[in-house]
């Protein structure tokens, strides 16, 4: 669970070689458990490039200088070299000067740009090694907050009077154990500073040996990642108020890559998704799976067009969850990300809980669908209220118009008569007749008035007022029977 950082050389994709600058860092939850790591690489190809080009150019300046003061020792042993000539070679030397100068000048602002101090010890007396010489580049003066003439004579016990106390003997302990298995080191500590500061580093070192494997020095290279570890500890403060706030909406993020179809989800969207983290490839198709059928048609449908597109798309849909779990709803709201040629490559977006809001839309649907309801049978009480109001003021009106044709009329047919029609017309009846009861055998009713639509109706119907006949057993029977309608 420890931190990396380092230069290593990688291959791209095409299989050529490039070096960059890896940061690794562990993320532990709120638990102390190791979460993922976070990893920052940094494109240092360049800067290799110009220091191996640079070395090359001083290797090639030595051995032109070292050639060129060879052959003028040779030509001064067996000739006499004209003055002018000479005077050129001194000229050509001095300018080989001039370019070593400037390319170790060129190299040490390159090492003060990446924050890279190099170091070397010969080890001479392993017994004392206090006593053996060390070598400093410009810029570990710099890291070691020192000039060079601040420190006539350098000393291992320089470097680790700078070293924080309590990482002082843990790098010690570090480089012995490197020494005995013949192995390169690597860790990170701390650096005081005069003016009470502190600097982060990160030191990497080896030895070499001679062929009866004595060691005959160790050499390293000392990077100043202050600035970086700043970072690192910015971007896990940013994941874990991201990771905080997604909880607390109950959402979970995700990025989308269109080239590769790999899309990244937090691990809030899996459990969203009712999955558990990696328990699948993280995919669009993955992604359906877990999408309700009655849903899965339309919302693919509509991802598949926004992407296409290249347009923004928002999406609600039901989980399809296992039998048994309360049903969940979710929200995507997604957009397109243009690189800086204009190209879609990646899509970023978020999904939300709205689980309480769907069932409170599902609860007001059906609170309405109930006030229809009682709106209908309301409605229908008050038709029926009204339609019994109406027959009720349609028998009275009948009930008044009876009473003066009562008073009116001349005899008993005109009665009747005036009777039957009164009530279609003022009781807005269809039809109203008028039957005598008849003292035969049958018992039969026979019709006298009549008023209204009734085509042959009297003609058809039989009618009896004798109970002990079905004919006899209607309204009509049982009113000459009993009295009453």
């Amino acid at each position: 669970r420890t931190e990396f950082t380092g230069e290593i050389l990688t291959y791209r994709k095409d299989g050529t070689l490039f070096w960059n600058d890896l940061s690794i860092s562990p993320v532990c939850n709120e638990h102390g458990r190791l979460t993922h790591f976070i990893g920052i690489i940094r494109d240092i190809t360049a800067r290799k490039q110009a220091e191996e080009a640079l070395l090359e150019l001083n290797t090639s300046l030595e051995q032109r200088v070292a050639q060129r003061t060879a052959e003028l020792t040779t030509t001064l042993a067996v000739s006499t070299v004209s003055r002018e000539r000479l005077q050129v070679e001194i000229q050509e030397h001095q300018r080989t000067e001039a370019l070593l100068q400037r390319s170790q000048l060129t190299l040490n602002q390159a090492a003060r740009i990446t924050q890279l101090g190099a170091w070397s010890i010969d080890l001479l007396d392993l017994e004392n090694f206090n006593s053996n010489p060390v070598a400093w580049s410009t810029e570990m003066y710099r890291l070691m907050d020192s000039r060079p003439e601040d420190i006539p004579v350098l000393t291992p016990d320089v470097f680790f009077a700078r070293v924080h106390p309590d990482d002082r003997q843990r790098v010690m302990d570090m480089a012995l154990q490197a020494l005995a298995n013949k192995a390169t080191w690597q860790t990170e500590f701390r650096l005081c500073w005069a003016d009470g500061s502190e600097r982060l580093v990160v030191e990497t070192g080896e030895f070499s040996f001679d062929e009866s494997g004595t060691p005959q020095s160790m050499m390293g290279a000392v990077k100043d990642i202050t600035e970086q570890r700043q970072i690192d500890i910015k971007l896990r403060d940013s994941e874990m108020s991201l990771k905080m706030a997604l909880e607390g909406a109950g959402a979970g993020s995700h990025e989308l890559n269109l080239e590769t179809g790999l899309d990244i989800w937090s691990d809030e969207l899996w459990g969203l998704f009712g999955l558990a983290v990696n328990s699948a490839p993280a995919c669009l198709a993955t992604w359906l799976q877990t999408v309700h059928p009655d849903d899965r048609e339309q919302v693919g449908r509509i991802v598949e067009t926004a992407i296409a597109e290249k347009k923004e798309f928002e999406i609600e849909w039901q989980v399809k969850l296992p039998p048994g779990e309360a049903p969940r709803w979710l929200m995507a709201r997604s957009r397109p990300v243009k690189e800086k040629d204009g190209r879609v490559v990646r899509y970023r977006g978020l999904g939300i809980d709205i689980t309480q809001r769907k069932q409170a839309e599902l609860s007001l649907d059906l609170y309405r669908d109930h006030l229809e309801e009682l709106v209908a049978e309301r409605t229908a009480e008050l038709s029926e209220a009204e339609a019994e109001q109406r027959r009720l003021i349609n028998a009275l009106r009948l009930l008044s118009d009876c009473n003066i044709a009562l008073v009116r009329a001349k005899d008993e047919g005109q009665l009747l008569d005036e009777l039957c029609k009164l009530v279609v017309e003022s009781g807005s009846y269809l039809m109203g007749w008028v039957g005598m009861a008849e003292q035969n055998v049958e018992k039969s009713v026979r019709a006298v008035a009549q008023s209204g639509f009734e085509e042959g109706y009297l003609e058809c119907i039989q009618v009896s007022w004798d109970g002990e006949q079905a004919i006899g057993c209607g309204p009509t029977g049982t009113a000459i029977r009993t009295g009453y309608a």
